[in-house]
């Protein structure tokens, strides 16, 4: 029963970012492993025996995301390497950081629009809640002195474990030796780096902590009888508490709402009964997920919007190199207003994509994207691009606060548009050999092929790189 538990536990965690968090908790087996073989009598061989039927049945409830994260390894690999770094993570991850809980780098971070995670913003500058975070630790170091027995070991050994691997490289120019040695696994070692956010392992200091904090209570519990010491102690541990998890109580410290407006839920709903075998494809791209009525994020709304399959550009790679590089040259030529007519619509048939989704309600300002005008200059003489519906009134979340409407017309758009693809494909097809064009390049000739008329009927197209050289 407890081995089928765990293994439930671990899959309730799991299916997220490709499992790292929940992976990452797993360091706390050997520390428990040790704990139960020292305080319980249990022999090696019987602790190792739970160990690997545990193992054997996390492997079993994982396989539904493990396998598909096995076959994207090349979209995975592009991410690692096209997002943060590991020295960029570690930029925050101080000792004195990690042991109030903290050192996550986005909690540090801001942009045009304030602070990245603005539900955090107590831990930084509230002085409450930071001597408050700094306490907890304390007491805990306090409360080592005074605990004993397995809860004494057991919080030890994982906040011994944690800390060193959520400081992780910090300092990322002059990193400890074990430090030293993550740098070289996150380089050197196949799927390594994506475990370089290091400060996911928080859980386990959070645990150690609290069992140590409870278990030097329980031993001032058994020295002071009274009820007045008992009190004392009781109401100021509650005090502490309270003030060190204060951003919590607002709560959306950890659930962070989407208050969707009711436009994007009517296009959704449009846009999902077009065939299930062809994309809608997002425009235009972005750094994040950036609207003008929600706080930016790392993730758009196609996935959890519609059943149809979707696509977005982002900044950082999300798929395999070749599709990526595509779509950032006719993004790009988008976002600059140098697309030619008929090349998004070209890009839309090889995408698989039978919708474009104009979202006219992004932050484009901020990223240096293209505003509005620009995106329908280009739309609107795309002959292979059909209007088929817009949503929500004139205007609405469509206007930026600081760079006035280029145009009456500019200011009177619509927050979403939807374009038909004439003559869409489905994701999934064959296509003919003849007649290929071999292109000396890469996605950026999409744009003048197009132009120059070499892209009738949009043929097959293959890079000139990626064949074999003739025998």
């Amino acid at each position: 029963m407890a081995v089928a538990g765990f293994a439930l536990t671990f899959a309730a965690m799991s299916g997220g970012n490709a499992g790292v968090v929940p992976l990452l908790q797993l360091l706390a087996v050997p520390v428990v492993v040790v704990v139960v073989h020292g305080t319980a009598a249990v022999p090696w061989r019987a602790a190792a025996g739970v160990v690997a039927r545990s193992a054997a049945l996390v492997v079993a409830v994982s396989l539904y995301w493990v396998v598909p994260s096995l076959l994207a390894l090349g979209a995975g690999a592009t991410v690692v390497e096209n997002s943060e770094t590991a020295e960029g993570v570690a930029g925050p991850s101080s000792a004195a950081e990690v042991l109030r809980g903290l050192g996550l780098w986005p909690l540090y971070g801001s942009g045009s629009r304030g602070p990245w995670l603005p539900q955090f913003a107590g831990y930084l500058h509230s002085p409450v809640v930071v001597a408050a975070s700094f306490a907890l630790p304390v007491l805990a170091a306090v409360a080592a002195t005074a605990a004993r027995g397995a809860t004494r070991r057991l919080g030890l050994g994982l906040v011994l474990v944690a800390v060193p691997v959520m400081v992780g490289l910090f300092p990322a120019d002059r990193p400890s030796p074990f430090g030293a040695l993550l740098r070289w696994a996150f380089t050197e070692l196949p799927l390594a780096g994506a475990f370089r956010t290091t400060n996911k392992a928080g859980a386990l200091l959070v645990l150690g902590v609290a069992l140590l904090v409870a278990g030097g209570a329980a031993a001032a519990w058994r020295r002071w009888p009274g009820t007045a010491p008992r009190s004392a102690v009781a109401l100021g541990l509650a005090a502490v508490l309270a003030a060190g998890t204060a951003p919590a109580w607002t709560g959306k410290l950890y659930v962070s709402t989407v208050d969707l407006p009711g436009y994007w839920r009517q296009a959704a709903a449009a846009l999902d009964t077009g065939p299930a075998d062809q994309r809608v494809w997002f425009v235009p791209g972005e750094a994040l997920a950036a609207y003008r009525w929600s706080q930016d994020r790392p993730d758009d709304l196609s996935t959890a919007l519609l059943d149809r399959p979707s696509l977005v550009r982002t900044v950082i790679p999300a798929t395999a190199p070749a599709a990526a590089n595509l779509l950032a040259a006719v993004d790009t030529g988008l976002q600059e207003g140098t697309l030619p007519p008929g090349a998004l619509s070209t890009a839309a048939r090889y995408l698989g994509a039978g919708d474009l989704l104009l979202r006219n309600d992004v932050v484009w300002e901020s990223a240096g994207g293209g505003r509005p005008a620009v995106m329908q200059d280009q739309l609107g003489v795309d002959p292979g691009l059909l209007p088929r519906g817009t949503w929500g009134l004139p205007g609405e979340n469509a206007l930026s606060p600081d760079v006035p409407p280029s145009s009456p017309f500019e200011a009177a758009l619509p927050p979403l548009q939807r374009y038909a693809v004439a003559a869409a494909r489905p994701v999934t097809r064959a296509e003919a050999a003849a007649g290929t064009v071999l292109v000396d390049g890469d996605g950026f000739a999409l744009a003048p092929l197009t132009a120059a008329g070499l892209l009738p009927g949009s043929p097959t197209f293959r890079y000139l790189a990626d064949l074999d050289p003739a025998g």
